[in-house]
């Protein structure tokens, strides 16, 4: 019946959706990207999401909050003046100026309270610095907090770093960490692959504007290789169906 390839078709979607999106900045809501809010995280749970990239950084009193610092338009969205906000100035931000759209901001304790509630979800923690010490910093915050919750198996962390930046000791838990590869670093893929190997690093993001070298990436080793960002629903299935990545981050999975 109609009913039933209906039911059928939703739980397909919702099956593809769980296993092979992540939600980035907790996915978009009201056509805004990078918000990194409550209400995004869970229009995108309900939308069928389950694994989620938050974006992490350093307030001027050194709290760990949740934002994008290298979107303008964020900064506009909450209504925060300066780059060096101070963790009261982000969490009384709440309202986009002349719009009926509420967001609520997070912080760490929040993002690790919907994980406690949330018990079938995954988080991506993209460490928003370019700052060694910062990057460490944060990095040990979240761990420190998350051991004490036994959430540490459902957390990968993911430095905002390029490949000159090799601050990692190898440590027992490397392979919850996922290399960044935005830049021009992965056109010596060699380095890149030794790089991987030395530090037992399991896990990539790969800018799409490299797709080209996906394929050769994805089978060294059984790399989970995910793409970084696509919100085009059939360039999404390409990338899946042809075997170049496990995963793809998207912000909606709608736009045509």
């Amino acid at each position: 019946s109609l009913l039933l390839a209906s039911l059928i078709m939703l739980v397909v979607v919702r099956t593809f959706i769980k296993n092979h999106l992540i939600a980035h900045a907790m996915g978009s809501i009201y056509g805004l990207k990078y918000t990194n809010s409550l209400e995004a995280f869970k229009k995108s749970y309900m939308l069928g999401f389950r694994k989620f990239e938050v974006d992490v950084t350093l307030t001027s009193d050194n709290k760990v909050v949740c934002f994008h610092r290298y979107s303008k338009k964020i900064y506009d969205t909450f209504g925060i003046k300066s780059e060096n906000f101070s963790y009261d100035e982000f969490k009384s931000g709440k309202l986009l100026e002349n719009s009926p759209y509420k967001f609520t901001t997070l912080d760490l304790d929040d993002v690790l309270k919907i994980m406690s509630e949330y018990k079938n979800i995954k988080m991506v923690f993209h460490i928003q610095s370019n700052i060694k010490d910062e990057i460490q910093s944060l990095i040990n915050e979240i761990k420190f907090r998350s051991l004490s919750l036994s959430l540490s198996n459902r957390i990968i962390f993911q430095p905002n770093m390029y490949f000159e930046d090799i601050y990692l000791e190898k440590k027992n838990d490397i392979e919850k960490y996922m290399v960044f590869i935005r830049k021009d670093e992965i056109c010596d893929i060699p380095k890149t692959l030794s790089y991987l190997d030395d530090m037992n690093i399991r896990y990539v993001t790969v800018n799409k504007k490299f797709k080209k070298y996906l394929k050769q990436l994805k089978k060294h080793n059984n790399l989970y290789v995910q793409v970084w960002t696509e919100d085009n629903i059939f360039k999404i299935l390409k990338y899946l169906i042809r075997g170049q990545a496990d995963a793809i981050v998207t912000n909606a999975i709608f736009t045509l």
